[in-house]
């Protein structure tokens, strides 16, 4: 039991963590410039500080691995819970339409607003992407747990050729993006190939995060002997490592497309951020749970897709109010102020509507 408490513990941690890096990542978009318009040591040193937030969502696909792959499957439970997500995705969504609408003077005709509304994950509330790929691991998942009980061998070749699918597809990218560029004329920016053709079934959705979901049961399951080998400053290694990398990748990409190139976003099946989420978990899964923090941590960790819906919505106003101020052009101050704004603001809102029993569901 007391095991339990701190594996349990130490997932608040990991989700905190995550959402936190979340909010971070998107107060980036309070400054009114970014890499392309200014090449400065002080941009690139800020581009590769934003770098580290790489693992933000990736934590949150490996936490429910580690989650859900350890107890055994009630189908009807799993089922009310894959619905529950589904609405609250349309939901937010809706609500999100509603904002640009009200803002924007948009307008829409029921057919309109019925289209906006089937293509949420991909759509203009991009943010929802997230959301889109969580159902769809949900919708896998009695597959993935009948595996991962009954047919190991089969579950890890699975994974092994969906690893080399996804994460082996952008490795190559990335290589014939710096041989095209150093070599050839320069890296087009339409360089995204399926090396795999017609023989990958994992296009159409961010497959990668069943990668990051099946290493969240093997952490479940071999914990005590991963974080032996994850000790502290092998983690920080991997965090600090990877970002850099990643930073530096992302330079060179912004630079030789002439078109801004997003380390964190758009890297999510990179082996860098890969390499960040593991050495995430390795430092936040020892921690025990004590005293108030734990406390702190149980309500963030259980709140986690409230602050993800919340600070989305909370986040152009902001922003428009810090550049009115002008607040918004001294980078890391101005990102780090906004972040601690946006962190207060989205928490308070979430902490009154969890009080609120007929928004408490829409918020957990």
């Amino acid at each position: 039991m007391k095991t339990e408490k701190k594996r349990l513990a130490g997932i608040d941690l990991l989700k905190t963590v995550a959402i936190l890096l979340v909010l971070f990542y998107h107060s980036r978009m309070v400054l009114e410039t970014n890499l392309c318009y200014d090449a400065s040591l002080r941009m690139k040193i800020y581009y590769i500080m934003m770098s580290l937030t790489g693992a933000c969502v990736p934590i949150f696909f490996l936490a429910s691995g580690y989650l859900m792959l350890s107890r055994p499957l009630d189908m009807g439970r799993h089922m009310r819970r894959t619905l529950h997500y589904l609405l609250l995705t349309l939901f937010w969504g809706a609500l999100t339409i509603l904002g640009r609408m009200v803002k924007n003077g948009e307008t829409f005709s029921i057919v309109g607003l019925l289209r906006e509304l089937y293509y949420l994950p991909s759509g203009t509330p991009s943010h929802l992407w997230f959301m889109g790929t969580l159902i769809i691991i949900y919708i896998l998942f009695p597959l993935i747990h009948a595996a991962w009980e009954n047919c190991r061998s089969g579950l890890y070749f699975f994974t092994a050729v969906l690893f080399v699918m996804t994460f082996g597809n952008t490795a190559l990218n990335m290589c014939v993006n710096v041989y095209d560029y150093f070599i050839r004329t320069g890296v087009n920016p339409d360089a995204g190939i399926n090396f795999f053709g017609q023989y990958n079934p994992f296009t159409g959705f961010h497959a990668y995060a069943l990668v990051y979901f099946i290493l969240g049961g093997l952490f479940r399951e071999q914990q005590e002997r991963i974080l032996k080998v994850l000790r502290l400053p092998v983690s920080i290694l991997l965090i600090v490592g990877a970002g850099l990398l990643s930073g530096l990748y992302g330079i060179f990409m912004t630079r030789s497309m002439g078109s801004y190139w997003d380390s964190v976003s758009g890297f999510y099946d990179s082996l860098f951020t890969l390499a960040a989420t593991i050495g995430w978990a390795g430092l936040c899964l020892r921690y025990g749970g004590k005293g108030r923090a734990a406390g702190i941590l149980k309500w963030v960790g259980s709140s986690t897709l409230g602050l993800y819906f919340v600070h989305f919505i909370l986040r152009a106003p902001a922003i428009s109010l810090f550049r009115r101020l002008g607040l918004s052009n001294y980078y890391f101050v101005s990102t780090i102020g906004f972040f601690i704004m946006l962190t207060i603001l989205s928490s308070a809102l979430v902490y009154v509507g969890k009080k609120i029993p007929g928004l408490r569901k829409l918020l957990e």
